[in-house]
């Protein structure tokens, strides 16, 4: 995702957020992807839909299905993103080691 400093992110317009107190950054595609995971997560039902209406409406392509996962999605994570998954629990699974078992 593109580094966004706090002066940045003053500095955007509202219409760059998909909530009311700008919360959730849509100025750019990866910020938009990130939107789409973070409310996955933590978002109410409402927010959910408010986030992705917002999403859908700047980036038409994003979220909608093609071969390979969901269109606009380059980090692997759409398959999860789409099954109202993250990005991160994608990539926790993806790079932490096998564990071994105990010997008592």
């Amino acid at each position: 995702m593109a580094k966004l400093t706090t002066a940045e992110r003053k500095r955007l317009p509202k219409k760059d957020f998909a909530l009311p107190g700008r919360r959730y950054p849509v100025n750019d595609r990866s910020h938009a992807a990130n939107a789409l995971a973070r409310v996955s997560q933590f978002g109410s039902p409402e927010e959910k839909v408010k986030v992705r209406a917002k999403v859908r409406a700047k980036y038409p392509d994003m979220g909608k299905e093609s071969r390979g996962g969901l269109v606009g999605q380059t980090d692997g994570s759409s398959a999860a993103i789409a099954a109202g998954g993250s990005a991160l629990s994608v990539a926790s699974r993806v790079t932490q080691p096998a564990q071994k078992g105990c010997n008592g």
